[in-house]
């Protein structure tokens, strides 16, 4: 993992720095950094350490935070926002059908392992982490939870943090993943975004459609509004979907028996002005495509 900054407007880039250790960390991606308005900066990023055949293995999925109090020319404070376990989605490669795969879909989740790292733009003191982990870390049947979202804080700039609190509230046997979180410039709206399946719809396969909920906070995540649904049509990740593992045709030369599908792109959310507007893959009649929407994410605060 590594970061580099420039002080020209992106003409000119410092040399690479390694953020990530030599050993020990595994497969390290995906990341995400972000400035706070004193201009400290932090980056977090997933490691991986073990893997149970082509799926992480449950027990050792973390997320890594660290700050730099020098415009990201170093990085002397490192620490474990999710310790070991507390970050560990299966990336649902269909290649060992009795190990961690999720019940009622054959997406490529590596994108889920995404960690978000928010600075408090109001309380300097305070960073947040929104991150997905498996609470069973098993072989998923019917009637089990599954992938949820899950958000850590500190209150001292990331030297320490709390026990991961879950976000959703989705019910047992469903699954919330591919999460994506921001929190307003001027303001204490944090919002988070994520793909669900608590609808239970599925498509002519028995694979789970997907809507988009979101949730949001006005206390730095320590209560949560209610969960709004953004999407109208219910997103089928099969259709349209490219293959990432499996046969070749259709897929690209691979030993997997089984096909292991890929949603598109990635979700985003922004917020300002107590709006969330949000960004995720869903379907046309043909195919995947980008859809955008906007939801209240905050009501303005009254004045006494």
């Amino acid at each position: 993992m590594h970061t580099t900054f420039s002080t020209d407007h992106g003409l000119t880039w410092s040399p690479a720095l390694t953020l990530s250790a030599a050993a020990g960390e595994g497969f390290v991606w995906p990341s995400h950094n972000a400035v706070a308005r004193n201009g400290d900066v932090y980056v977090a990023y997933h490691s991986q350490p073990q893997f149970t055949g082509r799926n992480p293995d449950g027990t050792s999925g973390q997320v890594f935070v660290l700050r730099s109090t020098d415009g990201g020319a170093t990085y002397p404070q490192k620490t474990l926002a999710y310790t070991p376990g507390n970050a560990d989605i299966t990336f649902n490669v269909q290649t060992v059908p009795d190990g961690r795969v999720l019940n009622g879909s054959i997406s490529w989740t590596q994108g889920s392992a995404q960690p978000w790292v928010l600075p408090d733009p109001v309380i300097p003191t305070n960073v947040y982490v929104v991150a997905a982990n498996d609470p069973i870390n098993r072989y998923h049947d019917e009637g089990v939870a599954e992938v949820a979202v899950f958000i850590v804080r500190s209150t001292d700039h990331g030297r320490r943090w709390g026990k991961p609190v879950q976000v959703n509230d989705g019910p047992v046997g469903t699954t919330q993943f591919f999460p994506t979180a921001a929190i307003d410039a001027k303001s204490d709206c944090l919002t988070i975004a994520w793909y669900d399946t608590r609808a239970g719809n599925t498509n002519a396969a028995g694979h789970f459609l997907l809507d988009v909920f979101l949730r949001s906070s006005r206390d730095g995540g320590l209560t949560f509004g209610p969960e709004v649904q953004l999407n109208d049509v219910p997103f089928d990740p099969d259709l349209g979907a490219r293959c990432r593992f499996g046969p070749v045709p259709p897929c690209q030369a691979d030993s997997s028996p089984l096909q292991t599908l890929r949603i598109g792109e990635y979700n985003g959310v922004a917020v300002a002005q107590g709006l969330a507007h949000a960004v995720w893959t869903g379907n046309t009649e043909t195919g995947q495509q980008i859809l955008f929407d906007s939801a209240r994410a905050c009501r303005e605060r009254k004045h006494e």
